[in-house]
């Protein structure tokens, strides 16, 4: 795989938390409609290459989106869902002002939301079976509920890249079924998708490609050969950084 008509390529990404090392030199790339699992133990890193791809830590080495060298909080391409657990549920906000934040990289100076931002909005919602959720509060939803109105937020970008921090956790079986489908239609369309996950049967049924994470990049390939045998018990080794994921 090339990086020359890549959307992302991620080329020796580090990321220390003070002197420990929490993430290895990472490389790999990723094509327009991509479909890839990111997988690991609890602590693998997971977490920290997604936020540092987002721009929103400080990392070495260099992430390249269609070609260009990305700057801290110039990555509008790419759209990142956090865990639910990272989500503050008892700030007061509404589903439909969730989703549509992702509307403000359309807009400079204050943001007004348009009609347009609206349609969007509860086409999104509908996307993810929210529909007519718009004015309940975030704080009143279930898990699964909060993991798909974060989804929405981020199709209300219209990035390139989604990078879904854990989003089917705590998702019930129909609605994972329908968001692996939306996933499926999104590639389709040419958006690249990252979806970390602990249900590796899902990897191995869903997904054609995964990252193999445990500190450092330990594997990248199809299901198949990443999440068998010795490299199996490589990836769910012993893991020394220190924060969750």
């Amino acid at each position: 795989m090339t990086s020359a008509d890549a959307v992302l390529a991620v080329q020796d990404v580090a990321v220390s938390y003070g002197d420990f090392p929490a993430l290895s030199s990472t490389s790999f790339v990723v094509q327009p409609g991509e479909l890839i699992a990111v997988v690991g133990p609890n602590g693998a890193g997971k977490s920290t290459l997604f936020q540092a791809l987002a721009g929103f830590i400080d990392h070495k080495g260099d992430v390249i989106v269609h070609g260009e060298h990305c700057h801290h909080l110039e990555r509008q391409a790419i759209a990142y869902i956090p865990q639910q657990s990272d989500v503050d549920l008892r700030f007061p906000i509404t589903v439909a002002e969730v989703v549509m934040a992702g509307r403000r990289r359309f807009h400079t100076g204050r943001f007004r939301p348009l009609v347009a931002d609206h349609a969007r909005v509860n086409e999104c919602l509908s996307l993810v079976d929210l529909n007519d959720m718009n004015d309940r509060s975030l704080s009143t939803l279930s898990g699964g509920q909060v993991q798909r109105v974060l989804l929405a937020r981020a199709l209300a970008q219209e990035a390139d890249i989604l990078m879904l921090d854990e989003a089917l956790s705590g998702v019930d079986a129909r609605h994972t079924e329908d968001l692996i489908s939306l996933f499926a239609t999104l590639c389709a369309q040419g958006t690249s998708i990252l979806v970390s996950t602990h249900d590796l049967h899902l990897v191995r049924t869903h997904f054609n490609r995964c990252l193999a994470l445990n500190g450092r990049l330990i594997g990248d390939g199809a299901p198949a050969d990443e999440l068998t045998g010795t490299q199996l018990e490589r990836l769910f080794s012993r893991t020394t950084s220190p924060e969750p994921s």
